[in-house]
């Protein structure tokens, strides 16, 4: 065994079966959010009112990270349906590396079921990057999501051929399942100024 080998193969080679992440383990519904000056961007609060229908159909909780944002901005979110603002430390100007890390890592330490990301340029960007890091799959431009609870999938809508045809997409097999946006998708949900929600700051 003179050359390098891999953890994997390291496990194999002395009979070792790893431990394989099952889909039990994830649960919940994530965000990723994009705000400045104490404004969440339209096409966030769009993601957000699309992932605030799915953790309803899945009785799960909706977490939105939000990278370099401060109290005001959070407490936007939390009014517009967010249970859970997680704020990371990563600057607010977006940084694909920087932002790319901070999202995998809460990811991998959270455990979502499902991410939810909107129709704007840093999400377009940000997604294959992460999904290639997960290993898991991305449903791109999605005009709806619809959620199937029995088996807690989640469908994506795309458009296909200039729109002349829809197509249906989900990602069964893995966890968690990506979907990102398309322009116009998402409702943008109300502020609710009663809403109660949680602040957590992260080190990422």
């Amino acid at each position: 065994m003179g050359e390098d080998l891999s953890a994997q193969d390291l496990l194999a080679a002395y009979g070792i079966e790893p431990e394989e992440e099952t889909a039990d383990e994830y649960r919940g519904v994530m965000v990723l959010a994009e705000g400045a000056g104490g404004a969440i961007s339209e096409p966030s609060l769009g993601a957000l009112g699309a992932a605030r229908e799915v953790a309803d159909a899945l009785g799960a909780r909706l977490e939105a990270l939000l990278p370099g944002g401060g109290d005001d901005e959070a407490a936007a979110l939390i009014r517009h349906g967010a249970d859970v603002v997680l704020l990371s430390d990563a600057q607010s100007e977006y940084d694909p590396d920087q932002w790319s890390g901070a999202l995998t890592a809460v990811i991998q330490s959270r455990k979502p079921e499902v991410v939810i990301l909107a129709a704007s340029d840093v999400a377009r960007d940000i997604g294959p990057r992460v999904a290639q890091r997960l290993h898991t799959g991305l449903i791109a431009g999605a005009q709806e999501v619809r959620p199937e609870a029995d088996e807690r999938l989640l469908v994506g809508i795309v458009p296909l051929y200039g729109g002349r045809l829809l197509g249906e997409f989900a990602c069964p097999d893995k966890r968690p399942q990506m979907i990102c946006l398309a322009e116009g998708a998402g409702r943008i949900p109300s502020a609710d100024a009663s809403r109660q929600g949680e602040i957590e700051r992260l080190a990422t």
